[in-house]
C-alpha cells in the first residue's frame, strides 16, 4: 500500500501513541458487505485493550484500532466486546458471550459506562484536553 507523505506522517503519529496499524480488507470480518476499514493483525501486532469495565462476571472491553479508509487516510475507531466469566464444574474460569436473564442489568450497566467513557474521551479530544479526561478516568473500572 503506497502512502503519501501526509498520510505516512499521520500513521507514524498514531503509532507513536501506541496505536498499531492494520491493513484494509474490502469485506467485513463477518462477510456482511463492503466496509471502509477492517483491521487485519498479525500475531505480533496483538492489540491491547484501552479500557475494561466490569461488574461481577460481566465485562465490557474497549479496543482502540487503527485502519486505513478507502481514500487512504489513517482512521482510528473503537470496538467494544461484552463477556461473561464463570467457573465451570471443574472449578476453572471460562468465558462466554452468551448472557443469562440475570446478567442483562449488569451488561446494560457496563455498556452504559463504556459509552460514557467514549463520549467523555471524544469531548476531551475535541477540546484538546484528552490527557485531562484520561487522568480523571481510571484504566479499569470495577463496579
Amino acid at each position: 500500500m503506497d502512502e503519501t507523505k501526509p498520510e505516512r506522517k499521520e500513521a507514524e503519529k498514531m503509532e507513536s501513541k501506541g496505536i498499531r496499524k492494520y491493513g484494509v480488507v474490502g469485506q467485513s470480518r463477518y462477510g456482511m458487505g463492503d466496509q471502509s476499514e477492517t483491521p487485519v493483525a498479525t500475531a505480533a501486532e496483538k492489540n491491547q485493550p484501552e479500557k475494561k469495565i466490569s461488574t461481577g462476571g460481566i465485562s465490557a472491553t474497549i479496543w482502540q484500532n487503527q485502519g486505513v479508509s478507502k481514500t487512504g487516510q489513517a482512521a482510528v475507531y473503537r470496538t467494544i466486546t461484552l463477556q461473561r466469566r464463570y467457573k465451570d464444574k471443574a472449578d476453572k474460569w471460562q468465558s462466554t458471550n452468551s448472557l443469562r436473564v440475570n446478567d442483562l442489568p449488569k451488561a446494560a450497566l457496563v455498556l452504559n459506562k463504556a459509552f460514557e467513557y467514549l463520549v467523555l474521551k471524544e469531548q476531551g479530544s475535541n477540546f484538546n484536553s484528552q490527557e485531562a479526561v484520561e487522568d480523571d478516568i481510571e484504566e479499569e473500572i470495577v463496579i
